[in-house]
């Protein structure tokens, strides 16, 4: 293998390591409530979450974050990413029946109904960072500089910087295409 076959074959394996899938970590933030009965759901829910967002109360809540480590290779004049981490992070903050009381099945039947939909609602976040997390892991593999790797790591910033405000854009546009779960089933005025 000559030297120009092998360098070429290192950069090849370089953008490889970058192209790795994300790490994804999901972890759940449950709050109890005990409605006394079906009708006490809503009650139940506006009272006792703490989800909070621009000053607003949610009943349930997805945050996402998307972090980067990587480290650069700089081999005859061009700075390419060496190993590269994509990590997302995902917690949703929900709510569930607190387990030390019994429920009707009416009670029961309601909160699941509703519990269904505002998962289904705040998946749809957490897809939002998936998307950038894939986005960003996408980049990576494209990413070089000749100019060094301080030009690089400027790319790399720029370009994490513009898939994040991109994807919460996405989560925003959402939210306003949704009205926040309510079009997907997870409307409090639904419940009885």
């Amino acid at each position: 293998m000559t030297k120009r076959t092998y360098t070429a074959f290192m950069l090849l394996c370089l953008a490889c390591q970058a192209q790795a899938e994300p790490l994804i970590s999901t972890s759940y933030d449950f709050y109890p409530i005990a409605p006394a009965n079906r009708h006490d759901i809503r009650n139940e829910l506006q009272n006792k979450s703490p989800a909070m967002n621009a000053g607003r109360d949610f009943i349930g809540y997805t945050d996402w974050r998307v972090h980067l480590s990587f480290h650069s290779i700089e081999r005859q004049g061009i700075c390419s990413i060496g190993d590269a981490t994509v990590t997302l992070l995902v917690k949703y903050t929900l709510p569930r029946l607190d387990e030390n009381y019994f429920y009707d099945w009416a009670t029961e039947s309601s909160f699941n109904r509703y519990y269904a939909a505002l998962l289904t609602h705040e998946q749809g976040h957490a897809e939002s960072g998936t998307l950038a997390a894939l986005e960003l892991q996408d980049a990576l593999g494209r990413l070089h500089s000749h100019r060094g790797c301080a030009a690089l790591s400027q790319n790399v910033d720029a370009s994490f910087d513009r898939i994040l405000e991109k994807y919460r854009q996405r989560d925003l546009d959402y939210d306003r295409r949704t009205d926040h779960g309510r079009s997907q089933g997870a409307d409090l005025s639904l419940l009885p």
